[in-house]
């Protein structure tokens, strides 16, 4: 028969394998890339003074970095998030078409007695 392998250490016994840890969180985003901007609109504008806000937020973002990055950024206490994904449309100027994109948008409730100021 062929020739056998030695093991590498001199004691002769195998090594026991154990598993690894494996994180699978995702990487922790910037605050400031999480919101674009507030949606400052009359509509936007009347949930305003019922203390809900209004932002443009990325695509890829999760209700919860919302959250974080609203409370980071502008110090208050957040109650509830709301999002939705704004479809993109195609505009006609004459015979020239375009497209303007899509967006996400969220609707953040505050816990009574926060407030922000947007101006």
């Amino acid at each position: 028969m062929g020739k056998e392998k030695k093991p590498k250490n001199n004691s002769g016994a195998k090594k026991s394998v154990t598993k690894k840890e494996v994180k699978y969180a995702a990487p922790a985003r910037k605050d400031f890339t999480v919101l674009k901007s507030p949606l400052i609109t009359e509509k936007a504008a009347r949930l305003g003074e019922q203390g809900t806000y209004t932002f443009k937020v990325d695509t890829a973002a999760n209700k919860i970095e919302i959250r974080s990055a609203v409370e980071k950024m502008y110090k208050v206490e957040v109650e509830t998030v709301r999002t939705v994904r704004v479809p993109g449309h195609t505009i006609r100027r004459g015979r020239i078409t375009g497209w303007h994109p899509g967006y996400k948008k969220a609707m953040v409730t505050l816990q009574e007695g926060h407030k922000i100021e947007i101006v």
